[in-house]
Formats: C-alpha cells, sequence, structure tokens
C-alpha cells in the first residue's frame, strides 16, 4: 500500500513538473521532492525484497506422489 501511495506522489509531481505554467523555482522545488520520494521508493522495495528472501520456500516435489497427493486433498475438500 505504501509503495503505491508513493507512486501516486511520484506521479503526481512528475506532472506537475511537465506543466509549463509554474516557476523555475517551483519546478527545482518539486525534482527534490521527487528525489526524496525515489530514495523512500528505493528504501521501500529493498526492505520488502529483504522479507521475501527470509520467507523459507517450499520446494515442489514432482512426479507421481505430489499428484497423488494433490487429488488427496481435493477430495477432502470436496467433501
Amino acid at each position: 500500500q505504501i509503495r503505491e501511495k508513493v507512486d501516486a506522489w511520484l506521479k503526481s509531481l512528475n506532472e506537475k513538473i511537465e506543466r509549463e505554467d509554474i516557476t523555475r523555482f517551483e519546478v527545482r522545488f518539486y525534482e527534490i521532492l521527487r528525489n526524496i520520494l525515489e530514495w523512500v521508493k528505493e528504501k521501500i522495495d529493498a526492505k520488502i525484497e529483504s522479507l521475501e528472501e527470509k520467507k523459507p520456500k517450499i520446494k515442489e516435489k514432482e512426479g507421481f506422489f505430489r499428484e497423488a497427493r494433490q487429488r488427496v486433498f481435493q477430495f477432502f475438500e470436496m467433501g
């Protein structure tokens, strides 16, 4: 959710910068804000990636036994 908000803010800032009716001072101010938001976004992405790496990964087994086990689970879920 935070990542989506930061993306929306960045999009809004880019639109404001691209408008022609703002002063050079305002453009510079928005560029500074954009740089700060991009830095925050990088930190959020890095944190999310590190959390995903810490999650235990489940290896999928292949072969007959995996398919049989899935069918058994499906049978019990139906009942």
